[in-house]
Order: structure tokens, then C-alpha cells, then sequence
């Protein structure tokens, strides 16, 4: 793994800047992969790699307000690989390239912002308020990139009173 960051705090600590790149080579990989419905089984798919880039904000623009994003950038691949497939009734060997592909379960992006809203309405007991949407890139399921997870968007939110280390929240997503 490779990775260079940095991070800095600006105009008296209400703004947080940070950025990473980073670079991570697998070698003799093993990974899970569906071979059947609901049956999977351990790869040996050799090397893989994935590149990417992080950034992530957060600033305290007002009293009580906190404003947060961030997003992410991956692109994977595999390396030289050939999956294997025997038919157990016919005996008969499928060999699909895998090299190239995009590494299963790994988004090309993610995106998240959010906003928190605190309010004293006693000497002792807050009110939150807190919104997010995320964002999450399209990925596949398996090696061989034919499940497709498309692009999708949760949004949470979260209400609820603080006391002292004690708090009450109701959220929903």
C-alpha cells in the first residue's frame, strides 16, 4: 500500500480540509466469488491493484451548524487472470479473461454530505437535527463484471435530545 495525505485545520479550527491518494497492489489475491445461486466459493485471481483519490470537508459555519462532505474516487482492475469453470455434468472447461475487469464490491465513487443542527433549549438539554445524502457509484457483484449494482442514493436523518453523555434519537433512512 501506498498512500500520501494531508490535513489541515483553517480560520481558528472551523474548517477541517483533508485529502489522501492512495495506490494498493495485491499480489496471489483470494477472493469470494458466486459460482452458482447462492454458492459461493474462494479464487485464487492473482494480482489486482486499485488507484484512488479522498477528500473530505467539514466546517462550523454558525453556531450549533456543522457542515460535512466528502468524496472518493477508485478505479480497480485485476491483473492477468483466466477464470476457470468446469461443468461437473459434462466435464467441459470455460476459461473467461478476467484481467481488466473492475474488482467486485468496489464503487468507482462515493460521495456524502450532511448537516447537523444543535440548539440549547435548556441550560442542559439539546436538540439535534441531523440530514445526509450518500452517494454510492455503480460496482459489480463478481469477477466476471456481469452483476451490476447500479448508482444509488441514501438519504438518513436523525432527530433526537442530548443530555450531558445521554441522548434520545429517532432516525430513518
Amino acid at each position: 500500500n501506498f498512500e500520501a495525505g494531508y490535513k489541515t485545520n483553517l480560520a481558528q479550527n472551523k474548517v477541517s480540509i483533508s485529502a489522501a491518494a492512495f495506490l494498493i497492489q495485491w499480489q496471489k489475491m483470494q477472493l469470494y466469488n458466486l459460482v452458482a445461486p447462492f454458492t459461493y466459493a474462494r479464487e485464487n485471481v492473482g494480482d489486482a491493484q486499485s488507484l484512488g483519490l479522498e477528500l473530505e470537508i467539514s466546517a462550523l459555519p454558525a453556531k450549533g451548524l456543522q457542515l460535512d462532505a466528502s468524496v472518493g474516487l477508485d478505479k480497480t482492475k485485476y491483473k492477468d487472470f483466466t477464470l476457470t469453470r468446469v461443468n461437473f455434468g459434462t466435464g467441459a472447461e470455460t476459461k473467461t479473461q478476467i484481467e481488466g475487469n473492475s474488482l467486485s464490491n468496489t464503487p468507482g465513487h462515493t460521495i456524502y454530505i450532511g448537516a447537523q443542527y444543535e440548539v440549547s433549549l435548556t441550560k442542559k438539554i439539546k436538540a439535534v437535527l441531523r440530514g445526509e445524502a450518500r452517494n454510492t457509484g455503480r460496482y459489480y457483484a463478481d469477477m466476471q463484471n456481469s452483476l451490476k449494482q447500479p448508482s444509488y442514493t441514501l438519504l438518513n436523518t436523525r432527530v433526537g435530545l442530548v443530555f450531558g453523555n445521554y441522548g434520545l434519537f429517532f432516525w430513518g433512512q
